[in-house]
């Protein structure tokens, strides 16, 4: 079949079929609208033919902004924007022929990518923000869906990265470095989170490179926690001060070499196992326990 609709796609997440129906989340660009700023549109097209027309959109949501993240979910679709403060649409899909916003949440900063936890909740990756703009860190945010009418933000958790730092996450844009792991296989939550994380600061001890591990549970006190960190860089530099560089550029490069990749849950009698791999090696740990290592493998 072929449809076409106006704007561009962020990413595959910005499509989804069910029931018939194909839905498309797409940024328009201003030059494209023949406007002064860009529009955001959400369209739904029939996917029963060989041809797609549109059976029904919601056009011109966010002007000015553009698409960071998008997942549908049933019935709901979920589409972030994004220029200065974050809105969190929320789309009511129940019926394709009158799609409509049920609600929108407007937060600092963004989240570029989406899981659903279930029906109930979403656990996003993005860029931490504040009134006056984007702060440089990487954020973990859990959102309550239950009510489209009424999302309500849960937890924002972002890692501090001090004076001139920065941190970042391939999780915020490539899916298969979010790693997520629910107690127990009938409910969603709570779970385990593990994220690569890589930091730069001013100083060695604000330099990291590896993984990121959060408890996720809405019920309790502090609904996202941080477990702990799993150190890959230490594999490069085993004193973690870039003593054998010269200068702090080759420091960074240090850093970002070593590539924290994927993270992987295995559960046997005794405990939950969590292997992270990086392109210097492979670590297992306690996942529950992040600081308990339970065995290294350096790679070549």
């Amino acid at each position: 079949g072929l449809g076409k609709v106006p704007g561009s796609l962020l990413n595959r997440f910005a499509l989804s079929e069910y029931a018939g129906h194909l839905r498309v989340a797409t940024t328009e660009s201003a030059f494209a609208a023949g406007r002064d700023e860009s529009l955001n549109h959400l369209w739904v097209l029939d996917a029963e033919g060989t041809d797609l027309p549109t059976v029904a959109s919601v056009q011109d949501f966010a002007p000015g902004e553009r698409i960071q993240g998008a997942r549908f979910v049933g019935e709901r679709g979920f589409v972030v924007t994004f220029r200065q403060i974050d809105p969190l649409f929320a789309f009511d899909l129940s019926d394709p022929q009158a799609p409509r916003i049920a609600s929108e949440l407007k937060i600092p900063g963004f989240s570029s990518y989406l899981a659903p936890l279930g029906d109930d909740y979403l656990l996003t990756v993005g860029r931490d923000g504040t009134d006056e703009g984007l702060t440089g860190a990487v954020a973990v945010q859990l959102f309550d869906v239950r009510d489209l009418e009424d999302v309500r933000q849960v937890a924002s958790l972002a890692p501090t990265v001090g004076e001139a730092g920065y941190s970042y996450s391939s999780a915020e844009y490539d899916p298969h470095a979010f790693g997520y792991f629910a107690d127990d296989d009938a409910f969603a939550t709570p779970g385990t989170l593990s994220i690569p994380l890589i930091r730069y600061g001013a100083t060695d001890a604000a330099r990291f490179a590896g993984f990121l591990v959060l408890r996720v549970d809405p019920g309790a006190e502090r609904p996202l926690l941080e477990a702990g960190r799993i150190d890959h860089d230490a594999f490069l530099d085993p004193g973690g001060s870039c003593e054998s560089l010269a200068d702090d550029a080759g420091c960074r490069f240090a850093y970002e070499s070593s590539d924290p990749r994927r993270s992987l849950f295995a559960q046997d009698a005794e405990r939950i196992v969590l292997y992270t791999v990086s392109a210097l090696g492979l670590r297992a740990n306690d996942a529950l326990q992040p600081g308990t290592a339970l065995g290294s493998l350096a790679l070549p």
